[in-house]
């Protein structure tokens, strides 16, 4: 814990890098799918955690574009993990790659992907 005016304080520190961009230009007749309709069992989708943990849900889908081409980077590999409701990673005290709520999830052949947590 670090200290803050004088009151001891948890630092989180969250970094996330995603840009999502659904949008279509006009005279795109492509019907692709938006990223954010994945659903479970399909390709770029991962649910997190069970309807029972405790929280508040929370989805973040988005797409991986290859920024020299500008074109949809399929099966790229994304490792999330999270703390729990109390803040806490591994109940063990374990490392961070051990966390409890983890997973990984591959874009699908769109480069979209959705997390639901």
């Amino acid at each position: 814990m670090k200290s803050l005016f004088g009151k001891q304080h948890p630092i989180v520190l969250v970094v996330l890098f995603l840009t999502c961009n659904e949008y279509q230009a006009p005279g795109n007749t492509n019907p692709e799918k938006k990223c954010s309709d994945l659903e479970a069992g399909q390709k770029g989708f991962i649910q997190l955690v069970t309807q029972d943990e405790p929280g508040e849900p929370l989805v973040i889908y988005g797409k991986i574009i290859d920024r020299k081409t500008n074109h949809p980077v399929s099966d790229v590999s994304l490792f999330l993990y999270q703390t729990d409701s109390s803040g806490i990673y591994h109940a063990s005290g374990g490392s961070d790659d051990q966390a409890r709520i983890r997973g990984i999830v591959h874009t699908n052949e769109s480069g979209c992907f959705k997390i639901s947590t």
